[in-house]
């Protein structure tokens, strides 16, 4: 999907009612992880070919993880359009103290280029990552998710996991977040995520 398209896209998809501001005030609205999942003890690679540390560069912060590719032409751009506008509300300060990972199951045609362009046009606060799919695979399972099948190259989409796994303070995953998820339930589950260690 050309940059150009997928801002249109972003348009759309918070006008529309994927960001309808329906949530419960009284709890989190992901679904409850239990037991809760460690954070991935894994190095994986920025678009710019530079290694990421995924625990130590986010030791002790609110992190949202979210596997998927661009060239999706629905679910990614909108989970992270809603995540984006969560911390748009959330002030500059606020969400300073989350971070965004969104890795690439589609390695072969998400270039380091590719990738940046497309997460960046999003939110350039996001971080856009890139590994090997055999240990990419290994942590979306790891996470209870399903990895996806391997893409045919002449394919434009296919299956994968749609949900984003919130880590609170303590480091550890309490919530998935399936892509029903609103921008104003985001906004309300990360500054609660923020406030507390753990969930």
């Amino acid at each position: 999907m050309k940059v150009a398209g997928l801002a249109l896209l972003c348009a759309a998809l918070i006008a529309s009612g994927c960001s309808r501001d329906r949530y419960s005030a009284a709890s989190f609205n992901g679904y409850v992880q239990r037991p809760a999942f460690a954070k991935p003890a894994v190095v994986w690679q920025r678009a710019d070919g530079t290694p990421f540390d995924v625990r130590r560069a986010t030791a002790g912060q609110v992190t949202l993880l979210f596997f998927g590719y661009t060239h999706c032409p629905d679910i990614c751009p909108m989970q992270l359009v809603n995540i984006a506008t969560a911390l748009q509300r959330l002030g500059a300060d606020t969400a300073s103290k989350v971070q965004v990972l969104f890795v690439t199951v589609d390695p072969q045609r998400d270039t380091g280029a590719v990738l940046d362009r497309w997460v960046h046009s999003i939110d350039p606060r996001f971080t856009a990552l890139r590994g090997d799919m055999r240990a990419v695979n290994a942590e979306i399972s790891r996470l209870g998710l399903t990895p996806p099948a391997d893409a045919p190259q002449s394919a434009t989409t296919f299956s994968h996991a749609s949900s984003v796994i919130a880590f609170a303070r303590d480091d550890s995953a309490h919530f998935a977040y399936p892509p029903s998820i609103s921008a104003a339930a985001w906004t309300h589950d990360l500054r609660r995520l923020i406030a507390a260690g753990a969930p």
